[in-house]
């Protein structure tokens, strides 16, 4: 199955461009690019996975804690949040 890739329109010449801009062509839902979809997967990981939490108050508390102490998660998060990704080439 082919997926779409976005496409960026290039300045209009009028605009007088002064870094040189390559039009580089991604898939339209790419998680693996995009740093706060990997911090939104730690999250839900760290918060949510195999646990219950009875009433809402109770999960943004288990939320909150793992905000405030991302200084122990410091490993995990520099092997998670680095720019190693896939990289496409365009055609």
């Amino acid at each position: 199955m082919r997926r779409r890739l976005c496409h960026l329109a290039l300045p209009p010449p009028a605009v007088p461009v002064f870094v040189i801009i390559t039009n580089v062509a991604l898939p339209l839902y790419s998680p693996n690019l995009n740093l706060i979809e990997r911090f939104w997967k730690f999250l839900k990981r760290k918060v949510a996975r195999n646990r219950y939490h009875a009433t809402f108050t109770e999960f943004r508390a288990a939320v909150q804690k793992v905000l405030n102490n991302l200084a122990a998660y410091r490993a995990e998060l520099a092997s998670l949040l680095t720019e190693r990704c896939q990289l496409f080439t365009t055609p």
